[in-house]
């Protein structure tokens, strides 16, 4: 189970990421396609009616790494690309 687990976080990354680009084109690809993955897990969770699951998951885990969303914000220099 874990194997699998793992295998689908490593193909997940790898599509993810695109190295024949630039850091910069290659950070604002992730961040968009990670946007659109956020938001298909919503809208799936919400139409079988598990949003709940995601919504608990989630204040779990802002409760247990408090001000994460500070530090990613604060932390996080990408410019806006004009293209």
């Amino acid at each position: 189970m874990n194997q699998k687990y793992f295998d689908i976080c490593n193909r997940t990354i790898a599509d993810l990421m695109n190295t024949d680009q630039g850091d910069l084109e290659t950070a604002n690809n992730t961040l968009s396609k990670l946007l659109v993955e956020n938001t298909d897990l919503k809208m799936f969770l919400y139409s079988t009616g598990k949003y709940y699951e995601y919504a608990a998951w989630i204040k779990r885990f802002k409760e247990k790494y408090k001000g994460i969303e500070n530090m990613i914000k604060d932390n996080l220099e990408i410019e806006e690309e004009n293209g």
